[in-house]
């Protein structure tokens, strides 16, 4: 039996033809050089395959949050109010929001819930929703939907 035209081909190494007939040949020779060239090979396909992949979002830089008009008439309606310092805290919620992926999320604070579309880091609602007791003249029986995540700040 003879093997006739055996050909390997990859990069970085040459066209080998299979040996005379009768030529005796040592299997082991050059399994070293086949072994290091199936290693570059492979470590260069992890590399390819690697910058394909997109890599995780990085964190979206803090943006100022700003509020539609319905949220900021539902503010005026409740009188309700934003120190500096809340502005602040509720910017931090919508970036902590932000870097988990989330896209439209609920965040309370200081007893008012916030309905914020985070990817456009806008408001869309706000309304007092009272104490943790449920008292302080707070909307009762409330339901949120549409949200992704909720953030306590």
């Amino acid at each position: 039996m003879t093997d006739t035209n055996n050909r390997i081909s990859a990069s970085g190494v040459d066209s080998v033809a299979s040996p005379a007939q009768g030529t005796q040949v040592d299997r082991r020779q050059g399994a070293g050089d086949f072994e290091k060239l199936l290693r570059q090979q492979y470590a260069q396909q992890q590399v390819r395959k690697a910058q394909q992949q997109p890599f995780a979002a990085p964190p979206v830089e803090a943006q100022p949050v700003s509020f539609s008009k319905h949220a900021l008439q539902r503010l005026d309606k409740r009188q309700i109010a934003l120190a500096p310092e809340q502005n602040q805290r509720l910017e931090n919620a919508v970036q902590a929001a932000a870097n988990k992926g989330a896209r439209q999320s609920l965040v309370f604070m200081d007893g008012i819930a916030f309905v914020v579309n985070v990817s456009d880091r806008t408001v869309v609602t706000a309304l007092d929703v009272g104490s943790s007791s449920g008292t302080g003249g707070g909307e009762a029986n409330t339901v949120f939907t549409n949200i992704d995540s909720a953030v306590v700040a």
